[in-house]
């Protein structure tokens, strides 16, 4: 049973690690959560700790009837399991994996399982990622632990050259933490698929189209990504705000930022509604000039990544991180709205990332503009704002829509619904 405080997501990564082979991707998964950097050499940008619970098990956490409360001790769990040679020999490790995926796959679906057949079945809350380590652990995994054999396994040698395996290996692991989210919060009003997330690529035609389409087409060349991603150019002159504003929860606004970037009407257009909506952003940093002059634009506080070596896949796994941290505020306001801890969900903005001045207005006027007399709320993710910048963002709000409160959600613990 959840509760008000539950973490919206933890992530258990499993497997005695005995095998010298898996340690890598051991230790690429944990730090595709919980960050780090590998230096100017890194093959993919690991970014700042996105405040996932993340456990490591290398050996049975205990008896597999326990499997249950520790799942359940978050909202969404996300199991990847390290399938080598020496997790084989593990039996007791071995129950309790198969444990999870009983859980997980809420077991074999009945010949009469209509909703299943049809579709119709929930989402589970729990998922799990089997990763291969050689070519014979997949199938021998599935023979010992019956309840694995309907999850899709991912062999390590399908993840292209030896160096780049782990890391990409951690890219699909972020990419199932953030598909495990989404199930378990309700789609917004024309939305298909709450786990569908859109990258709207920013960019100059003069001197960055290239970069553009090879980023599109590399998302369809991913293993496991394809179906979840779309990269969407922006047309020159077009009025994206109201795809951003619609799907600001499932929409990430990769900027590339060449020498030619900031000259353009266009481009500033389009970073300004980013500002408006709070929609999550990162940069690919293309300029080769080693001075720069003074930037109009608010890019500085965004994740940052170069590419000299030519690698987008830098880029995907930065926008991939930046969409989970959306989903993590968009699940965690959900379950305070399922405790009854916000107003009506017409009367609540959550903006998905740091606000400004500019995203901070946009909310409170849609509010105050719905209906100025009742309450509402003004979500952003935690850390809350510094104390002057925090007291100027309420006082505009307050400006605005007098019964609408900004909050973060632990913000919302110590202080629940006084404006």
């Amino acid at each position: 049973m959840s509760s008000v405080h539950s973490p919206p997501l933890q992530v258990l990564v499993c497997g005695p690690g005995a095998d010298p082979e898996s340690e890598p991707f051991r230790e690429s998964i944990v730090r595709a959560f919980r960050g780090g950097d590998d230096g100017a050499g890194a093959y993919l940008a690991d970014g700042a700790d996105l405040g996932v619970d993340l456990r490591e098990f290398r050996r049975s956490p205990g008896p597999a009837d326990r499997a249950d409360a520790l799942l359940d001790s978050a909202l969404h769990s996300l199991v990847v399991i390290l399938a080598d040679d020496s997790l084989l020999r593990d039996a007791a490790f071995l129950a309790w994996l198969n444990r999870c995926g009983e859980i997980a796959t809420g077991g074999a679906p009945d010949d009469d399982d209509d909703d299943f057949f049809d579709g119709d079945a929930p989402e589970p809350r729990h998922r799990v990622m089997v990763l291969e380590l050689n070519d014979k652990a997949g199938d021998r995994l599935r023979a010992d632990c019956p309840a694995l054999a309907a999850v899709q396994g991912l062999y390590v040698g399908s993840l292209g050259e030896r160096a780049v395996r782990p890391a990409l290996a951690g890219l699909v692991a972020v990419h199932l933490a953030r598909v495990a989210l989404a199930g378990g919060v309700p789609p917004q009003p024309g939305e298909s698929d709450p786990a569908k997330l859109t990258f709207f690529v920013s960019h100059a035609k003069m001197d960055a189209q290239p970069i553009a389409f090879a980023l599109a087409e590399l998302i369809g060349r991913v293993p496991a990504l394809k179906t979840f991603y779309d990269a969407n150019d922006i047309p020159p002159g077009s009025d994206f705000r109201k795809a951003l504003w619609r799907g600001v929860h499932r929409s990430v606004l990769i900027v590339l930022r060449s020498e030619g970037y900031e000259s353009r009407p266009w481009c500033r257009q389009e970073i300004h509604w980013a500002e408006e909506c709070a929609c999550p952003l990162v940069v690919v940093d293309l300029r080769a000039r080693l001075v720069h002059p003074p930037s109009t634009l608010t890019l500085d506080q965004a994740p940052t990544a170069r590419i000299p070596d030519g690698n987008l896949l830098r880029v995907l796994f930065l926008a991939v991180r930046e969409g989970l941290r959306a989903g993590l505020l968009r699940r965690r306001v959900a379950n305070l709205s399922d405790h009854g801890k916000l107003p009506p969900p017409g009367r609540v903005r959550v903006l998905p990332r740091r606000p400004g001045m500019l995203a901070l207005s946009r909310a409170a006027r849609f509010l105050a503009k719905t209906d100025p007399s009742a309450p509402g709320a003004i979500l952003y993710p935690d850390p809350p704002l510094p104390d002057a910048e925090g007291r100027a963002a309420e006082a505009l709000v307050a400006s605005i829509a007098p019964a609408v409160f900004l909050r973060t959600p632990e913000s919302l613990h110590s202080d629940p619904l006084s404006p």
